[in-house]
């Protein structure tokens, strides 16, 4: 797929931040380390071109991804379309999953993330992983969302965000009308819909920018009920290996896809963009060539029987937020 052939990417609002973007974006999380090992800066750079070539332009990134920014920020340097793409990071969460939530630890956090990119300002800071152990520590004054009010203040970030897979701690921060986006995972794909169930309603009354992570929950919606994303490697759930029951309601997902001629990795990413609350979703890759798997998947026409046959399959459940 050329840049030149690549099909034009759907936009939408990013809530009410004034930026509008793809509603394909990138997740950096694996871009240097891949899934299975180590990968040269040459092959993040590689990855983070091919996406601004096909058009995407969000893209999410967090210090506790290693040297996810920086190669960014390399990438950045040398590509005409680097003004247009929207970078989302995070603070709070350092290698090796260290919580620093404190006031002096944010403004460190947002300093080395503008020189890693290379930036002078971030356009999304969001406080990564809320949860209720670190809430009294985030909300203090010497806290992240001090922090992070002031950088904004000084224009060293544009707009604050939050991002979780715990309902009820996502939902809490969203009450707080504090956050202009809200980045939620784990539970919102084609297997379980439990924290879009818990928060989709709250962030659009507030008009909040809403981006989806693991929408192929871990690998499994991409790779199917065969085989993990490394091969000989079990088929893979949250990154972890998928328990039978899991697998076999995979088994039946494929069978639909089949049956329509979709492939899977496309009903999983527009299960969830077909809820226009959403404003991006960010699947990972690291290289050009899954950029361009994940442009396919995005693209393809999916036929109303298909997604008709597929509802019993997709595990809907109500929760309350609170």
């Amino acid at each position: 797929m050329t840049a030149e052939a690549a099909p034009t990417l759907a936009t939408a609002p990013l809530g009410k931040t004034g930026h509008a973007v793809t509603r394909l974006g990138l997740g950096a999380a694996h871009i240097v380390g891949g899934q299975g090992g180590d990968l040269s800066d040459d092959a993040a750079i590689a990855t983070v071109h091919r996406a601004l070539d096909v058009g995407i332009t969000y893209l999410d990134t967090a210090p506790l991804y290693g040297e996810s920014e920086r190669c960014i920020g390399l990438a950045l340097r040398d590509h005409p379309r680097a003004s247009e793409l929207f970078i989302a990071t995070k603070i709070g969460l350092l290698p090796g999953h260290l919580p620093d939530y404190s006031y002096a630890g944010v403004m460190r956090n947002i300093e080395t993330s503008l020189e890693r990119f290379g930036q002078p300002m971030l356009h999304l800071a969001q406080i990564h992983e809320i949860q209720e152990e670190h809430w009294e520590q985030v909300w203090s004054p010497d806290g992240a969302v001090a922090a992070l009010q002031k950088a904004k203040e000084q224009h060293l970030i544009g707009h604050i965000g939050i991002t979780g897979s715990d309902p009820r701690a996502v939902a809490r921060a969203i009450e707080t009308d504090v956050f202009e986006t809200v980045l939620i995972w784990r539970t919102f794909h084609l297997l379980d819909q439990t924290i879009a169930t818990a928060t989709l309603d709250l962030a659009a009354e507030r008009n909040m920018g809403v981006i989806v992570g693991t929408p192929f929950a871990g690998s499994i919606l991409a790779t199917g009920a065969q085989t993990g994303p490394l091969p000989g490697e079990a088929p893979q759930f949250m990154y972890q290996d998928a328990p039978a029951d899991l697998v076999a309601r995979v088994r039946s997902i494929e069978a639909v896809c089949a049956r329509h001629q979709v492939p899977l990795r496309a009903a999983a990413l527009q299960f969830i963009l077909r809820d226009d609350r959403v404003s991006t979703i960010i699947p990972g890759a690291f290289s050009p060539a899954h950029v361009d798997d994940l442009v396919a998947a995005v693209t393809t026409d999916i036929p109303a029987a298909c997604w008709d046959e597929l509802a019993p399959l997709t595990g809907e459940r109500e929760v309350a937020a609170q």
